[in-house]
């Protein structure tokens, strides 16, 4: 089997991410955390029971799920590189989202053509794989220096997929 694989560096995902409107809602945050320490607190008074014999316990206890769900979860997605494999039976893109991992394929009969030039996202210019599919959706995948671009032309030339290179 013909596969290629690589990974998108993490600044490329947060930028795509960022280019396609998906952003973090503070406000929800912020009430989802106030509410769970609310009634974590408030059961707690209610049976006069602290949290390890501490109320200070007690109080840190009852927000860290709000820190988990919107502190650490988050800073693991923005460490996250996403996986790209490009085989025989398409494009696969992994990614590591909401604690959870999405995998987004694409097979060649969706891939109309592809080019390896270079997008802009939030001010930065990346090297990157256009993929353009047959509904006319344009897929940014950045490439990196240990992209075989040999393997990738072989790729496409074999799934007989044009792919035009853009000089820089």
């Amino acid at each position: 089997m013909n596969k290629l694989e690589w990974y998108e560096p993490a600044r490329f995902k947060r930028a795509l991410s960022y280019s396609q409107g998906e952003r973090v809602n503070i406000r929800f945050a912020v009430m989802f955390t106030v509410g769970v320490a609310a009634v974590i607190i408030a059961a707690t008074h209610w049976h006069q029971k602290p949290v390890g014999g501490s109320w200070l316990l007690t109080y840190l206890v009852s927000l860290s799920p709000g820190l988990v769900l919107f502190g650490v979860i988050p800073l693991i997605e923005r460490c996250s590189t996403n996986r790209i494999v490009l085989s025989d039976k398409g494009l696969t893109r992994s990614i590591v989202r909401g604690g959870g991992l999405q995998l987004y394929h694409w097979p060649w009969d969706d891939i109309a053509k592809g080019e390896v030039g270079s997008v802009i996202l939030d001010e930065i210019e990346f090297p990157a794989l256009l993929i353009e599919t047959t509904a006319g959706e344009i897929i940014p995948v950045a490439i990196t220096q240990l992209t075989d671009r040999n393997q990738l032309r072989q790729l496409f030339a074999s799934h007989e997929t044009p792919l035009a290179e853009t000089d820089r």
